[in-house]
C-alpha cells in the first residue's frame, strides 16, 4: 500500500505520483474510476469490459454522425455522461 500526499490544482485534478502510477500500472492520460469507500478515496483501473463498453459507445457516437473533432474535444474536456 502507498500512502502520498496530494493537492488537488485549482481546475479540480488531482495528481497521482509516478510511484502510485507505477505501482498501479496507469499511463499518463489514462481513464481511472473514483469512488469514496468509508470516507475514503479509492482509484481503481476500469475492468476490461468497462473499456469495451466505452469504445463501443465511442463507435455508436460516429456512427450517429457526430463529428469526430467534437468527439475528441469533449474526450479532452473530461466529459461525464449518464449512460
Amino acid at each position: 500500500m502507498n500512502t502520498v500526499k496530494v493537492c488537488i490544482t485549482q481546475e479540480g485534478f488531482i495528481p497521482i505520483p509516478e510511484n502510485v502510477r507505477k505501482e498501479l500500472d496507469l499511463k499518463p492520460l489514462q481513464m481511472v474510476l473514483l469512488h469514496t469507500e468509508q470516507g475514503k478515496l479509492v482509484v481503481e483501473k476500469p475492468s476490461r469490459q468497462q473499456v469495451i463498453a466505452e469504445l463501443g459507445h465511442l463507435c455508436d457516437e460516429l456512427r450517429s454522425g457526430k463529428p469526430l473533432e467534437l468527439i475528441w474535444s469533449e474526450i479532452e474536456a473530461g466529459r461525464e455522461e449518464e449512460r
